[in-house]
């Protein structure tokens, strides 16, 4: 890939054009690449977060479309927030006292975790955040959140009640 730019000038009464080529071959891969890794992080079938470690409270600064479809929450509700507002009344408080452990000590952590979405129906997901490190001051700087949803981990509380109604 070439840049090429031409400036127009006069000389003793003559007309002139002076171009300037310049190679843009890596910055043009660097740019098609980040423009791929962000099409294929929005396209992914699996919630995706990023969260800003840098910041008070981690708060998300990324979200794909498969996290919008399955939590019901639009991206301008949640940039900026931390992902507690997910936990509801039968989120197992210890293993949200895992993950929040994990995050303080930029540890990547991997858990069955009951959410809630925007309409207030549980569901159940693999959690997986890992540290995004910050490859000159090896600062934490974001983490990565992926969660896949488990529609067949099932509450046996749950699973009981509905067989039970299905032969009352």
């Amino acid at each position: 890939w070439n840049e090429l730019s031409l400036q127009p000038f006069l000389h003793l009464n003559k007309r002139f054009m002076l171009g300037i080529q310049r190679d843009v071959t890596e910055p043009h891969a660097k740019y098609l690449w980040r423009e791929l890794l962000e099409r294929a992080l929005d396209q992914s079938s699996e919630s995706i977060l990023i969260t800003d470690n840098q910041k008070s409270d981690n708060p998300i600064v990324y979200a794909n479309s498969a996290f919008t479809k399955v939590t019901g929450y639009a991206n301008h509700e949640i940039i900026g927030k931390n992902c507690r507002f997910l936990q509801g009344p039968d989120t197992d408080a210890s293993t949200v006292a895992r993950v929040r452990e994990a995050i303080k000590r930029s540890e990547p952590i991997a858990v069955e975790l009951l959410n809630y979405r925007k309409n207030g129906e549980p569901f159940w997901n693999q959690f997986s955040a890992t540290p995004v490190q910050d490859p000159k001051t090896k600062q934490i700087t974001h983490f990565i959140s992926v969660q896949f949803e488990h529609p067949t981990i099932i509450n046996p509380m749950t699973s009981f009640m509905n067989i039970f109604k299905q032969y009352s």
